[in-house]
Formats: structure tokens, C-alpha cells, sequence
């Protein structure tokens, strides 16, 4: 099981007003690291 999987379910088992912010939190993460990914991987490109 990826670690992105142990997370998710820990999320699911949780109440849902933290799940909702920790979905927030996961798209904040997602928004900021996937242009980096990108920037990155055009430079080393």
C-alpha cells in the first residue's frame, strides 16, 4: 500500500470537518507541488 493510499483511509476514518481540511490541505500540496514537479523536470528536460 502507497503511503498516498495509508492517508487517504486515514482520512476516510476520520470526522468529516478534519477530512474536509485535510482535503483542503491535500489540494493546496497538489497546487504547489505539481508546478514545481513540472518546472523542474522542463529544466532537467
Amino acid at each position: 500500500m502507497s503511503p498516498h493510499e495509508i492517508l487517504f483511509n486515514e482520512k476516510r476514518s476520520e470526522p468529516k470537518k478534519k477530512r474536509d481540511n485535510l482535503h483542503l490541505l491535500d489540494q493546496a500540496i497538489f497546487l504547489i507541488l505539481i508546478p514545481l514537479i513540472y518546472y523542474e523536470n522542463t529544466l532537467s528536460g
